[in-house]
């Protein structure tokens, strides 16, 4: 009855007061265990139902009055002085949306470039997921780096110029210039709320810096090659891929460095790509090449006395994402010929290492995929968001955005399909709050 309630809704465009998916992360379901009925709700999931059939009506309100709460913070952060490059007035092409809701996903989209290489800003998006809407909340010209711990606002740039905005009102405000924009990620919010920025002045190589609100301090120069930004909320440094940059191309790592706030680099990751930390900082997953050159899977302590690894043959590692939890990763492969260089399938694979010293994996179920595909956990674990591109036979590209159930285990698009561009398009940096 769910299921079809929610396609009725999806397909009049109704809102949906969905009691089932926010009964999923409840003990049994929300289900009674002692009634063997799969029916009859437990007497401490009555508070959820009541608290989520207010969230929708609230939300209805607002819809129809138009209603915005008031922002969360205290006012507008002041522009650095002595920053990395004087900051450009704040643009007045680009017209962000407020968004709302509860729970859904932030992301940029970008353009290949012209020439194979590097590639072009397409805009900056918000999908509420409980509403199944789309928002645009910056334009083409802008790219999406991360959103702040408390969720209250983002950080964009427009090239070379960062930008923070709140989320409610989306009010932007000028950072720096200088930003490493053709990096992965550039631009990171730190625990304590302060901001870590690739940038380099006019006559400097890019260097790592980190802004608190009222002042930029330089925490590393020529002693490392900052290549991209590493999420890793909770540790007392920032997390910085290392590796070499091409202006206007791009950046490749080739491997990863703690940098404290103090300035003191830590290369005990050196030749770890791509680390990823869990939620507790137990395990980090990390992709490198074996004695092969191939692509290879390794997991392992911070302290890097432990560590347990996987050979892929021809498989190669697109992404891995780990629950909020911590409790496991989903890594996302795809086969990759030797011979024509064709991506052929992609699969998900759930590594569980609270099983330690024997890791527990587990195949998901396959779902096609395309190109430059990602996956992200959803924070209350329930979904997979796996984003990708479409070749289509006439030489366009579809962005398409799909999401794996976890208790249902099917596989669901939250686009029409319509979502095509001569170029080829795909999802760069992702969050979901």
């Amino acid at each position: 009855i769910n299921r079809a309630t929610a396609r009725l809704a999806y397909e009049y465009n109704l809102p949906l007061w969905n009691f089932w998916r926010a009964a999923q992360p409840l003990p049994y379901h929300g289900l009674d265990p002692t009634r063997d009925d799969g029916f009859h709700i437990a007497y401490g999931t009555w508070a959820t139902r009541a608290l989520t059939a207010l969230q929708a009506l609230d939300s209805v309100w607002r819809g129809v009055t138009g209603a915005v709460e008031s922002p969360l913070g205290t006012g507008d952060r002041p522009v650095p002085q002595g920053d990395p490059i004087a900051p450009t007035p704040t643009p007045t092409g680009a017209q962000p949306t407020p968004f709302a809701g509860s729970g859904g996903f932030v992301f940029g989209v970008r353009a290949r470039g012209e020439s194979g290489e590097g590639f072009t800003a397409r805009g900056v998006y918000y999908y509420d997921y409980a509403a199944q809407n789309l928002i645009q909340l910056a334009g083409e010209d802008f790219d999406f780096q991360d959103v702040s711990p408390d969720g209250t606002m983002i950080l964009l740039n427009r090239g070379g110029d960062l930008f923070s905005m709140l989320v409610e009102g989306g009010k932007m405000l000028p950072l720096t210039g200088g930003l490493l924009w053709e990096s992965r990620r550039a631009a990171v919010w730190l625990e304590d709320g302060s901001i870590a920025v690739i940038a380099a002045s006019r006559e400097e190589q890019a260097a790592l810096w980190v802004y608190d609100g009222s002042a930029w301090t330089r925490l590393a120069g020529p002693e490392i090659r900052p290549a991209a930004l590493i999420r890793a909320l909770g540790a007392s440094g920032v997390l910085v891929e290392q590796g070499a940059c091409v202006p206007g191309v791009g950046c490749s790592a080739e491997g990863a460095a703690w940098v404290g706030l103090d300035g003191a680099v830590d290369n005990s990751l050196a030749g770890a790509v791509r680390p990823a930390f869990s939620a507790r900082g137990e395990y980090f997953l990390y992709t490198y090449y074996n004695h092969l050159g191939k692509s290879a899977l390794g997991l392992s302590t911070p302290d890097r006395g432990w560590q347990w690894n996987l050979d892929l043959a021809e498989k190669v590692v697109a992404d891995y994402d780990w629950s909020a939890d911590g409790k496991e990763a989903v890594v996302l492969f795809y086969d990759r010929s030797d011979y024509s260089g064709k991506i052929s399938q992609n699969s998900l694979l759930l590594v569980q290492p609270y099983a330690y010293p024997d890791i527990a994996t587990r195949e998901l179920p396959a779902a096609p995929m395309g190109l430059a595909a990602l996956a992200r956990w959803s924070p209350d674990r329930t979904r997979i968001l796996l984003p990708y591109s479409e070749p289509l036979q006439d030489g366009r590209y579809r962005l398409r955005l799909q999401v794996y159930n976890w208790y249902s285990e099917d596989f669901n698009f939250l686009d029409d399909g319509a979502w095509v561009d001569a170029k080829f398009i795909y999802v760069g940096n992702i969050e979901w709050r």
